[in-house]
């Protein structure tokens, strides 16, 4: 099984907010998104999952949520904003018995 997650990368010299290092290839520019992290776990392949992270992570949330269930996709999404963060799971990550 490959799992891979993408997280925030932190702060950035020229910035004072949590940015992330993902382009969104529509603007081409950083996405501005409330997702902090995406984990993808994937039967046959940590280069899938690493992918499918990088493309829910441009997506955002709720879509890659969605797109995740319609799909029987294993997907976990860390969720934050002024502080707060929360975990959101897909319902095939519930199958994964963590």
């Amino acid at each position: 099984m490959g799992v891979y997650a993408t997280p925030l990368v932190g702060l950035q010299p020229h910035c004072h907010a949590l940015r992330c290092c993902t382009i969104d290839p529509k603007t081409l520019k950083s996405i501005d998104s409330k997702i902090l992290s995406v984990t993808i776990a994937h039967e046959e392949s940590a280069t899938q999952a690493d992918a499918m992270a990088t493309a829910f992570n441009v997506i955002g949330y709720p879509d890659a949520l969605d797109i995740a269930n319609e799909n029987n996709i294993a997907l976990m999404l860390v969720i934050g904003s002024e502080g707060e963060s929360e975990l959101i799971f897909s319902n095939k990550w519930y199958d994964l018995g963590l």
